[in-house]
Parts: C-alpha cells; sequence; structure tokens
C-alpha cells in the first residue's frame, strides 16, 4: 500500500480532514485497514499540524480519499524535509550534550539506521528518540521534573518508547528516596507523579472527552497482529518453526513475553535501583531496551534504535563493544531497505564500519 511514506501522508490527510473522535475509529473515510493510525495522541497532532501546512500548499496532497498513493516531486520534497527537520531540532542537540569527546560525536552523528529508517524506510523516529536524548540529560542534570515531561511527550508520541520506561521510573524513583527524610522523599515523588499524571491528562484530554481513549489504546497496542512483524532478529522469530508448533505457547505469549522481558532487565533495572549512577543508567536503558527488543510483544526492525541509541551514550565507557553493536544493527535493518526498495543504504553501513578505525 505505497508503503510507510503512505502511511505518514495519509495520517495528515486523516488528522486533517476528520474530527479528532474519528482520527483512530474506523469509519466511511478512515478505512483502518488502510495505514490506519496507531501511534499515541502526539503523532496525530504532529500530523494534523503537518497536514494543515500540506494543504496550505497544495490541497492534492491531503485530499480525502482521493490522495492515496499520491506522490510527486514537490511532495516528497516536502515530506523529506518535514523528517530531516526534527533530525536537527529535537534529536541532534541533546546527543550533542550528552557526549563529550569530538570522537563520539562523530560517531553518533553518522549512525546510518536512524537516518536510512527516517529517511529512507520514511518515519519520524527522530522526534520520540529526541525527546528520549532530552530526558536523559535533563534527568541525569538533576531537572527532574522537565525530564519526567520530557519522557511523557516521548511515550505518548511513539509508544515504543516503553523500551525505556522501567529504567527512566526506577532511575527517578531511586533518586528521589532519602531513608534519612522519607516525608520529603513522600512529597517529591507525589510532586513528580502529579506532573506526570497533568501531562498525560493535557496530551490525552480530547480523546477523553470525546470517549475515544479506549480506542486509542486497542490501536496503539496491537495484540492481535501477532508476536513479532516480518523477519526481525528476536527470540520469537528466531525460533517461530518451534515455538509455533506448541500450542500452550500461542496461548499464554502474552505472558511469557513479559515474563522473558523482565527476567532479562532484572539484573540492570536492580543495580540502578540500588546504586542509580549515569553509567548505570545507560547500562539498564540499553539492558532493557534489548531486552524487549529480543522478547517483547510485536517487534518490528526499526526498535533495534530504542537499544542502539540508548548504546550510543555509552561509546565513551565502552567504545569498541558499541561499535559492533551498531555495525551489527546496521546489518540488522537492511532487508528492511531490501524490502523498501533502498538497497543504496548499504554503502552508509558500509562507510560507517571503518569510521571509528579512521578517528582511533
Amino acid at each position: 500500500m505505497f508503503g510507510d511514506y503512505e502511511a505518514q501522508r495519509h495520517w495528515m490527510e486523516i488528522t486533517y480532514h476528520l474530527p479528532i473522535e474519528q482520527w483512530y475509529v474506523n469509519g466511511t473515510h478512515n478505512d483502518l485497514m488502510y495505514w490506519g493510525l496507531d501511534y499515541p495522541p502526539l503523532t496525530a497532532y504532529h500530523h494534523w499540524i503537518l497536514g494543515a501546512v500540506s494543504h496550505e500548499i497544495n490541497e492534492k496532497w491531503v485530499e480525502l480519499t482521493d490522495s492515496r498513493g499520491f506522490e510527486s516531486v514537490a511532495h516528497k520534497l516536502f515530506m523529506r524535509i518535514s523528517a530531516i527537520i526534527p533530525f536537527f531540532f529535537f534529536y541532534f542537540p541533546p546527543l550533542l550534550v550528552s557526549l563529550r569527546t569530538p570522537t563520539t560525536r562523530f560517531l553518533a552523528v553518522l549512525y546510518p539506521v536512524l537516518l536510512v529508517i527516517d529517511n529512507g524506510h520514511f518515519q519520524y523516529n527522530s522526534i520520540s528518540l529526541g525527546l528520549f536524548l532530552a530526558t536523559y540529560v535533563l534527568l541525569t542534570r538533576n531537572h527532574t521534573l522537565l525530564g519526567s515531561i520530557a519522557f511523557v511527550c516521548a511515550l505518548n508520541y511513539k509508544q515504543m518508547e516503553l523500551y525505556h520506561a522501567l529504567p527512566v521510573f526506577l532511575f527517578i524513583l531511586s533518586r528521589s528516596i532519602n531513608k534519612s527524610q522519607p516525608l520529603g522523599s513522600l512529597l517529591r515523588v507525589s510532586r513528580i507523579g502529579i506532573v506526570v499524571l497533568f501531562t498525560f491528562l493535557l496530551i490525552w484530554i480530547p480523546f477523553v472527552l470525546t470517549g475515544t481513549a479506549k480506542d486509542v489504546l486497542i490501536r496503539v497496542f496491537p495484540f492481535n497482529r501477532g508476536l513479532y512483524e516480518d523477519k526481525v532478529a528476536s527470540f520469537w522469530c528466531a525460533f517461530s518453526f518451534i515455538l509455533k508448533r506448541i500450542p500452550v505457547i500461542q496461548k499464554f505469549q502474552i505472558y511469557l513475553s513479559t515474563f522473558l522481558v523482565l527476567l532479562c532487565s532484572f539484573p540492570s533495572l536492580l543495580a540502578l535501583f540500588l546504586q542509580p549512577s549515569d553509567k548505570n543508567f545507560k547500562i539498564s536503558l540499553t539492558t532493557t531496551a534489548l531486552s524487549f527488543f529480543l522478547f517483547s510483544f510485536h517487534v518490528h526492525e526499526k526498535t533495534i534504535l530504542l537499544a542502539t541509541i540508548p548504546s550510543i551514550l555509552l561509546l565513551e565507557d565502552f567504545q569498541n563493544l558499541v561499535i559492533w553493536m551498531l555495525n551489527i544493527s546496521n546489518i540488522s535493518v537492511f532487508s528492511l531497505c531490501i524490502k523498501d526498495e533502498f538497497p543504496m543504504a548499504l554503502a552508509f553501513f558500509l562507510a560507517f564500519s571503518p569510521c571509528h578505525v579512521a578517528e582511533n
């Protein structure tokens, strides 16, 4: 159905023309089987803004129903610019702030998977990942309330930010607790909780008021789509030829998936809670995201970004190990590039491999 490029364009069409209560609901002008909106409210609001801009430039770009599959040189330019601007506005600044040395900044900026996914496969991952990096910067600099708001926004832009939710929660909780000041600790945690709940309410209130919050949740968490999508480097995909023949696993797959994610995440989460240092935070973010990537429900190829981006924060601690991980992630998404008829991405991946050697 014309690929993810069309999905993003279609969401602009739907959010611009239809009332908000119809954005996530199947209807005459919103066939959910045709790239139905399946990301949280901030993604929808973002596409509503882009849809309004598109309509002002050329009505045909987002004409209701009749614009399906629309492509033109001017529209492609607009779509590319709309993907490039968030990279430099949301992702680039906190990435540079997070790293201290020119070498690690050079490697981080040249990491090709995000560039290929957002500009080849066509996504806006730089927004949610940029908000995640902003969360890391703010929390490690003790701006807890601002960091909490940034993470709620990241989570409400793309639900995959749940990969980072456990380390973020425990880092905030551990740093907010002071055994010698139990009342003060309670007040700090309560204040953070109130800010988080208020931010969620502010984002979701249009759907709460229109009675469609449940419809949004059903679209955002598509358990009916199975354990994995396409061919990805997950446990479930690697051993599917065995697991599909075991009925009990099919019956309890959601619970088994949750258990394995928590089991593999637990050691790093425990270490983080007991010693909430910046380094433990980075390690836990990477380890937990990898646990989700390997064992969680409905994993897509691009979700490797949820593990590699926090691993980039570890470049100054484990440079060679992280470089190996980044190179392997390049390989893991190449099949997606072939599917999108973008084999030239291989040139970017090959060029990135010797970069660290040259820098060293």
